[in-house]
């Protein structure tokens, strides 16, 4: 109870209501970003690569040396804060559980973005990773917000009758994937 408690005061003082958005993202920022340089240092054999899926940038990174599956993963953050380096940890957790190479779109927040803006991103992510793995199975994951946006890419796919994932999870942000 006292952790909970505890964390509830955190966050609405850190991320409250009245918090605007830009101090909001600099916080998250802060706490959360992980450097590529730093995750090199500890995990030697880390693979990082830069992709561009129209205008839109994305990360893969693949933390095992034979990895099976891809996994396009959309981070949380309410659809206001996050980023790729921010859930880079995270994704490096999905890259190896998975054994799989994962992409990280920084797709378009808001309020400056309002939806569709961060499905559309989705959608272009998922055509660019099919298109660049057309042979290897893929899943589609998302925590929080992107759990959301996860499930709303695959409506998205299944009503414009494209190809599904091979698979989809969605998860808390709370779950420990470590």
């Amino acid at each position: 109870w006292l952790s909970v408690t505890a964390y509830g005061l955190f966050t609405r003082l850190m991320y409250g209501a009245k918090t605007p958005h830009e101090t909001a993202r600099r916080r998250f920022e802060r706490f959360a970003t992980v450097t590529r340089e730093a995750m090199k240092a500890k995990f030697p054999n880390m693979v990082f690569a830069d992709h561009c899926a129209g205008s839109l940038a994305v990360e893969s990174l693949c933390a095992v040396p034979d990895a099976r599956r891809v996994v396009l993963y959309l981070h949380g953050g309410g659809y206001i804060v996050g980023s790729v380096a921010s859930y880079r940890d995270r994704a490096r957790v999905l890259s190896y559980r998975c054994k799989a190479e994962v992409f990280v779109p920084e797709y378009r927040l808001a309020p400056e973005h309002p939806f569709p803006a961060a499905l559309e991103d989705a959608l272009a992510a998922w055509a660019y990773v099919r298109a660049i793995r057309p042979d290897t199975p893929i899943a589609i994951a998302g925590d929080s917000a992107g759990g959301g946006l996860t499930l709303s890419l695959i409506a998205a796919l299944r009503d414009a009758g494209h190809p599904l994932p091979d698979s989809a999870f969605v998860f808390s942000p709370w779950t420990d994937l470590a």
